[in-house]
This record gives C-alpha cells, sequence and structure tokens, in this order.
C-alpha cells in the first residue's frame, strides 16, 4: 500500500505558503482563513481526484485483506482490517463529494468543499480527535441524509458499532 503524502495536505501547505510541512503549525491563523477562488478549484479538483483513487485503494485492498483473514481463521485481524476498510471508503466518499481533507499541524484535521469562496471546516474537537473519528464525525455532519447515518445496530450508529469492534479486536 501506498502511504505517500496526500495532495490535498500539500495543495493546502502550498496556498498558505509552508515549504516545510513539520513547520505547518506555524501556519495555524493562514489556515483559519484560507478562502478558495475561482482560480484554485481546478487544482484542488485534480489533488481530490487523486487522493481519492489513493484512498478508494487502500479501502479496497483493506476489504481483501480482511477477507483473507477471515478464510484463514484470524477473526480479529479481520474485524481490524473491515474497520480500516470503513474509514478508508468513508474518506473517499468525503473526496468524491468534493470535500478536500488536510490537517493544520496542530492536531486539527478540516475539510474543504471544492467550491469557490469555501472556508475550512473544522471538525476535530476535544473530544473528537484523530483521523477515524473525525472522519467519522465529517461524515455524519457533511452527508446528513445519507442512509448509513440513520443505520444501527444494537441502538448504535454502525460506525460507533466498528470503533467498537475494533477496540475488541
Amino acid at each position: 500500500m501506498n502511504f505517500k503524502r496526500y495532495l490535498c495536505q500539500e495543495f493546502i501547505e502550498a496556498e498558505v505558503g509552508c515549504s516545510d510541512p513539520t513547520q505547518l503549525g506555524q501556519y495555524k491563523d493562514r489556515i483559519d482563513s484560507i478562502q478558495l477562488s475561482a482560480s484554485k478549484l481546478s487544482d484542488l479538483k485534480n489533488a481530490i481526484r487523486t487522493d481519492s483513487t489513493d484512498v478508494f485503494y487502500k479501502a479496497s485492498v483493506s476489504f481483501l485483506e480482511s477477507l483473507y483473514s477471515l478464510r484463514r481463521g484470524h477473526s480479529s485481524w479481520a474485524i481490524i482490517k473491515l474497520y480500516y476498510s470503513i474509514f478508508y471508503s468513508l474518506r473517499a466518499f468525503l473526496l468524491l463529494e468534493g470535500y478536500s481533507i488536510f490537517k493544520n499541524g496542530k492536531g486539527d484535521i478540516f475539510f474543504l468543499e471544492c467550491v469557490e469562496n469555501a472556508v475550512p471546516i473544522r471538525i476535530s474537537t476535544n473530544k473528537i480527535k484523530g483521523d477515524h473519528k473525525t472522519t467519522i464525525k465529517a461524515f455524519a455532519e457533511l452527508c446528513k441524509s445519507h442512509k448509513l447515518n440513520t443505520n444501527t445496530i444494537d441502538s448504535i450508529s454502525v460506525f460507533e458499532w466498528a470503533i467498537q469492534c475494533r477496540e475488541l479486536g
């Protein structure tokens, strides 16, 4: 699997003038005030397209690895791989819906819709941290009408249920 940096992240870093990703935290104020101009839409769309392909590939590989693990009787590993498949699938869906995903170097994760004058949406909070939970929360907030947001298992969301299964695995 390829774990190169995402192009959406590199796009944001270029927009704020950050040439050293390890110093991105110093650009927090610039990131907070980004407003997507019409002249940059094409560049961001291309980054989103590439990132969505990469993330979909990760979702597919994780899913296939989970099936292989199940076949070999490794149920704990299969649960973890299925969870990753869900995470990557949600991330790919958000990208395909036109949301770029990036970090600000301070632990916050943002989503920027690829439309003129869009501003970053901060999803991560003190209670919701990390790529996985932030992606799940973003899907719930940005895709409210999606059927997956109405599905429950044992009266909890399918995503919370998947997190619990992963933590048991």
